[in-house]
């Protein structure tokens, strides 16, 4: 609702020329956001996929704990501050 009013009263202020890429930024804004919000845990490289590349991401990760270099914060299921088997486990549980 918010961004629904901020358009009409920029329509009201510019013009439907201004509106137009106002609304088209808007939306666009959104469409990324959605993406982002229904993105698999397991697509590594958010190349939209979970595939071996992910997969050899998320090994390369196992055992990395929080302050190391190979720790990626989003591959800590648990949240115990490291990367597990049972983290990689739960996130490719088709490759047990």
């Amino acid at each position: 609702m918010v961004s629904i009013s901020m358009v009409v009263v920029v329509l009201g202020v510019y013009g439907g020329t201004s509106f137009q890429r106002i609304s088209d930024t808007l939306f666009s804004k959104n469409a990324a956001a959605q993406t982002q919000r229904f993105q698999k845990p397991c697509d590594i490289d958010l190349d939209g996929d979970c595939d071996s590349n992910d997969y050899g991401s998320a090994m390369r990760s196992l055992g990395g704990c929080v302050g190391r270099s190979n720790y990626r914060k989003a591959m800590d299921i648990d949240q115990d501050g490291c990367i597990t088997e049972d983290d990689i486990q739960k996130l490719f549980p088709s490759r047990r």
